[in-house]
């Protein structure tokens, strides 16, 4: 482009003046030649200065992509991670790619415990309707490790099927919660109810039984537990697909159990940019 610039330095039109019109004052063809030579320059000068851009822009979205591809281990490494088109599910195309690990924040392992534990004292009282429950967790001041929501089900003296029936259900956001504890060894897809493991003898089995369930957690791979959030995520979304579509859901997947493990990883993982939710304010966006 160099020498197409040179060549046109100095040929360009002098601008018309503010007494001047185009009417009286048309420029010959030398001129003209001097414009397009002139046009010429300036399109050639944009056209460098564009592609520098695009250069840079390029280069950074390769740059992150390849952070992307950096960070995150292939996911045979960590094993267990369900393969979707085997399932017969599909990704949603717009649903964000996951997120690099730096960006994101997981619960530690006293957040874990006191989530777990409140998650056995709700789901605990509405499969059996004992006040055992809530009295353990007055013993032994952990009623502030309750949600709202959990303590107003506790305390109430009269409680509705639908609560019950609600708060019985957690018992799958527990489970999922145990597998991030590294109680669980490996995650199954749901296809019905789960199973209590013998993970559960850790829980509370008197008023005073404290503290065999928190040395027992062991938090999984960061990794791992990002790689089943994105999972997750694409599962309930073809859950909910099949729902308003009025299908039945590839391979017998169990929906209500999905809908209750996202609930739980999401809470599990956060996005550090963003302000960390309590139980009672997670999403199941898909």
């Amino acid at each position: 482009f160099e020498p197409a610039i040179f060549a046109v330095r100095g040929r360009c039109p002098e601008p018309l003046d503010d007494r001047s019109t185009r009417d009286n004052k048309i420029p010959d063809q030398q001129n003209l030649t001097g414009q397009t030579r002139c046009w010429i320059m300036v399109t050639l000068s944009n056209i460098i200065e564009f592609k520098s851009m695009f250069d840079k822009l390029f280069s950074k979205i390769k740059k992150k992509d390849q952070v992307h591809a950096n960070v995150l281990p292939d996911p045979e490494q960590l094993g267990g991670r369900p393969n979707l088109k085997a399932l017969g599910l599909s990704k949603n195309a717009w649903i964000p790619p996951m997120l690099a690990s730096d960006e994101m924040g997981i619960r530690t392992i006293e957040e874990l415990y006191q989530r777990m534990t409140a998650l056995w004292a709700v789901v605990g009282t509405a499969k059996t309707g004992e006040t055992y429950f809530l009295k353990y967790m007055e013993t032994n001041g952990f009623v502030d490790w309750l949600s709202p929501n959990e303590k107003t089900f506790l305390y109430l003296e009269t409680k509705s099927e639908r609560d019950e029936t609600q708060f019985s259900w957690q018992s799958e956001c527990l489970h999922l919660l145990a597998w991030c504890g590294g109680l669980i060894d490996k995650l199954e897809i749901p296809r019905g109810h789960s199973e209590l493991g013998d993970w559960f003898d850790l829980l509370p089995a008197d008023l005073n039984d404290v503290g065999r369930l928190k040395d027992a957690l062991n938090i999984r791979d960061k990794q791992e537990l990002l790689y089943w959030s994105d999972d997750l995520m694409h599962i309930h979304w073809n859950v909910r697909e099949a729902s308003i579509k009025g299908q039945t859901m590839p391979s017998g997947i169990d929906g209500e159990v999905i809908q209750e493990w996202h609930y739980a990883i999401n809470w599990m993982v956060y996005f550090l940019d963003e302000d960390v939710l309590e139980w009672d304010d997670v999403t199941t966006d898909t």
